[in-house]
């Protein structure tokens, strides 16, 4: 009887009807490093749809692309996606360059991308689902708790691009508003290894806090440097904005991290139910020795969410759909997620975390509640804000990005 059972199981199993899901990454090129376990974690959340029966009679079948770190690459995939396949859904980018070049196609198309990484804010749109956070849900309670905790004085290093340009911005405004100082500020072009001049400024200026805006494929180099110079581990502290565990682990100066301050609306260190039962069936399925982040969490939690609007909708419809994202909320591995009701961000709890000699951080600061996402900071207006946006575009020849010139 057992064995009919799980032939029957079998049958219903394959012949159960499919929906076609994308996952759009950098599997390769400058942003491999911090995409791979996003997609790990992708995965496993439409493994968990299909565990559960599939969504309205359907399982999710993942489409998996790569988009090589090229955004032009992005753009050209998705269109042709489009044209070819009746995608659902899509998840992918990183970058906020990616995702600028390929929302227009998403609004052409009326197709809804779920994007999990942290951004800049400066834009609404009915067709992503942002499930990252926004600047005021990280930078500025980090920073406002690094002038009252670590000192007044600040150096920004930063890689040069849209995302970094924006939450700078913001970071200047919050440093004057809290009456703290900036000492300097540096921009690091993409894939750039030239930090040693970087960090022998910084150990002239000798600054309280040193805050990381580069990008991972910076971070080796530029953590080097600053072990070399002896800023890092104890003549500055450093608090890190867009490195996350999975990153610091494959660092070759990672010990020069201990000590050193990120904020985050996850760390893998919460102890909360939900986030033990997740850690154990993602090693369960990944490996012991794996480690899991905050954008991990925000792709994994965005799966989900959009996986229940559309049962509630009752349609893979994208403007049904939507309107079921609107308030909705997930009890997630991160804490409570709220979709806000007036757009597709969501409401995140805030952790600050120091990291400890195995790498982890431990959670050292938390919001009261969740907080609500503000996607243009209050201090320039709305037009002001596109306007910056649009001129940074401009001034790098229409690209998100700043380029390596040719010689």
């Amino acid at each position: 009887m057992k064995i009919l059972f799980l032939s029957f199981f079998f049958l219903i199993n394959c012949f159960q009807k499919k929906i076609d899901f994308a996952i759009i990454h950098a599997l390769t090129g400058s942003y491999a490093i911090s995409v791979l376990p996003i997609v790990n974690a992708e995965l496993l959340a439409i493994d968990d749809i299909n565990k559960s029966g599939g969504i309205l009679g359907y399982k999710v079948n993942p489409i998996i692309i790569d988009g090589k770190s090229d955004w032009s690459l992005f753009k050209k995939e998705t269109e042709d996606l489009f044209q070819k396949k009746d995608i659902k859904a899509v998840i992918g980018c990183f970058a906020s360059a990616c995702r600028k070049e390929v929302l227009p196609i998403y609004e052409k198309y009326n197709k809804l991308l779920i994007y999990p990484a942290q951004y800049e804010g400066i834009e609404e749109s009915n067709n992503i689902l942002y499930s990252g956070s926004v600047p005021n849900q990280q930078l500025t309670p980090a920073i406002k708790w690094a002038n009252d905790n670590l000192g007044k004085t600040f150096f920004i290093v930063s890689s040069d691009s849209l995302y970094q340009r924006v939450s700078n911005e913001i970071i200047k405004n919050v440093i004057k508003v809290v009456d703290g100082k900036l000492l300097g500020e540096e921009y690091l072009l993409t894939d750039s290894t030239d930090t040693d001049k970087i960090a022998e400024k910084i150990f002239k200026l000798n600054p309280s806090v040193v805050i990381n805006n580069t990008i991972p494929i910076t971070n080796n180099a530029l953590i080097t440097s600053l072990t070399k110079y002896n800023v890092l581990p104890n003549k500055s502290k450093m608090l890190l904005f867009k490195i996350a565990e999975t990153e610091i682990v494959k660092l070759d100066k990672k010990e020069s991290l201990i000590g050193s301050f990120a904020v985050a609306n996850y760390f893998q260190s919460l102890e909360i139910k939900e986030n033990l039962e997740f850690i154990k069936k993602y090693k369960a399925k990944y490996g012991e020795q794996t480690t899991i982040s905050d954008p991990m969490i925000s792709a994994y939690s965005g799966i989900l969410l959009w996986a229940e609007a559309v049962k509630q909708a009752g349609t893979f419809d994208t403007d049904v759909v939507r309107k079921n994202l609107y308030g909705l909320s997930l009890s997630s591995p991160a804490g409570m997620y709220y979709i806000d009701a007036n757009s597709l961000n969501l409401w995140n709890e805030v952790y600050i975390g120091k990291l400890n000699k195995d790498l982890q951080f431990d959670i050292i600061w938390k919001s009261e509640k969740p907080v609500k996402p503000v996607s243009y900071p209050r201090f320039k207006s709305k037009k002001e804000w596109n306007d910056f946006s649009q001129n940074y575009f401009k001034e790098n020849g229409n690209f998100w990005t700043r380029k390596v010139q040719p010689k």
